[in-house]
């Protein structure tokens, strides 16, 4: 019997998924609304090589530099279709291999029938130290409450 192909979500779950129902403003004032796509994770890995890398050196090597123009988080950056509502937090050690915590994501993702955004807080919260900082870590409750599942590594 062959395997079932995963379901595409259903235009009301892309709606949620995609920020659709929320504005801009929303989504910049909260970072427990600012999850990445785990096709874009998958692509970040590659593009920067960055699957030995300790996470710690990805966030001061990659995502810091990145970002030091406008003290942003890293998501502030990306296309509006790779940033969605988290439906996965996944805790991790910023000690582990990137890559690790990039293939668990990718592991226990695979289980879902829907678009897979991941709060992996590298991304939604700036690396910057000051009051933008601040505030994402504010919203730290409310990413892990939010997505329906949650991962640790």
């Amino acid at each position: 019997m062959p395997k079932s192909k995963k379901q595409r979500p259903s235009s009301d779950n892309k709606k949620i998924l995609s920020h659709a129902h929320l504005s801009q403003a929303e989504i910049d004032d909260d970072a427990s609304l600012r999850g990445i796509s785990l096709d874009y994770l998958l692509e970040f890995a590659w593009e920067h090589s960055a699957w030995d890398m300790p996470t710690h050196e990805v966030v001061r090597q990659l995502i810091v530099p990145a970002t030091a123009q406008t003290g942003q988080p890293y998501t502030s950056l990306l296309p509006a279709e790779t940033v969605g509502l988290p439906t996965i937090f996944v805790s991790h050690s910023w000690q582990n291999p990137f890559g690790l915590v990039v293939a668990t994501a990718r592991k226990y993702a695979s289980s879902y029938s829907h678009a897979s955004f991941l709060w992996l807080d590298i991304f939604p919260i700036t690396q910057h130290p000051g009051i933008n900082q601040m505030n994402d870590l504010s919203r730290l409750e409310a990413a892990i409450a939010r997505p329906e599942s949650t991962t640790l590594l």
